[in-house]
């Protein structure tokens, strides 16, 4: 239970990390093609959130046997 618990909070911060990348990329090009790059990368996010779940999951499973 506590592996899994740490399994998602580490998925988390790697979504969260990439989100706010994309928060810092998109206030630097403020008013350029930069912002939507930020943007999207930004959005992106709950995507790199699940695929990342699923490798942090499947690695807990292959510990316990």
């Amino acid at each position: 239970m506590l592996d899994e618990h740490r399994a998602r909070w580490r998925a988390f911060k790697k979504g969260m990390s990439v989100a706010f990348l994309g928060l810092i990329i998109a206030m630097i090009g403020a008013n350029t093609p930069l912002m939507w790059m930020g943007f999207l990368i930004m959005f992106t996010s709950p995507f790199v959130t699940k695929k990342s779940l699923e490798k942090e999951l499947g690695r807990v499973k292959r510990q316990r046997g």
